[in-house]
């Protein structure tokens, strides 16, 4: 694996007890490797990518590096770098993800975020019906794939926040969120306000535009 130059290769008996931790699906092993690296690969991240990712972007990226870390541990391997190096080259693959996103939909926020969340919970389901709009059993309302098809090109992150407050019918504790997906609350509310911003430009997009039968997301 490739390690930026910034990145230090020294070992660490720390290192050997964080992956034991995390491997044991224990949250402590994830605490103590965002103590000991969080920052200092933030930092890493910011300059790696020429300061093109703002504060928000930053903690999304490194939320997503967290939980994909905790996926991936099964994979590290010591004898080919640092925990260090192999973390921050996580963190930067969810920042250039971001950038790549960024410059794909040419997005730019306009205004606050509306809300996109149902009065009664929603299955998302390909072959869920809808009377109001469906023309034959088992066919899907224009306006549920579309939303569908959104949500499954959000983010990891993002993506597990909605589908979470889609599943409740309304705002999914942010403190539960947290705990769950190994991130903090205040990276809760930046994700799902920018999954929901991103949400509504792009169902405008593709033609979705939002009326009284729909009243409940706007």
């Amino acid at each position: 694996m490739a390690m930026h130059p910034s990145v230090s290769t020294d070992g660490s008996d720390d290192d050997v007890e964080i992956v034991r931790l995390v491997r044991d699906r224990q949250g402590l092993g994830l605490r103590m490797l965002l103590e000991r690296y969080g920052s200092i690969t933030q930092r890493a991240v910011k300059k790696a990518l020429g300061n093109t990712l703002d504060d928000a972007e930053l903690d999304e990226a490194m939320s997503t590096a967290s939980y994909n870390a905790w996926r991936a541990i099964d994979t590290y391997d010591l004898s080919k770098g640092t925990l260090r190096a192999w973390f921050f080259a996580i963190a930067r693959n969810a920042g250039r993800t971001i950038l790549r996103d960024r410059q794909q939909r040419q997005w730019e926020p306009r205004g606050d975020a509306m809300a996109l969340l149902p009065a009664a919970p929603i299955e998302i389901d390909p072959e869920a019906t809808d009377a109001g709009a469906a023309t034959q059993a088992g066919e899907q309302s224009p306006f549920l794939a579309a939303l569908r098809s959104c949500i499954e090109r959000l983010p990891s992150l993002q993506r597990s926040i909605i589908e979470a407050d889609l599943r409740t019918g309304d705002v999914a504790d942010a403190a539960e969120l947290a705990s769950e997906l190994y991130t903090s609350k205040n990276s809760i509310y930046v994700s799902r306000n920018t999954a929901r911003k991103t949400l509504r430009r792009t169902l405008s997009e593709m033609g979705c535009h939002l009326g009284k039968r729909d009243q409940a997301w706007t």
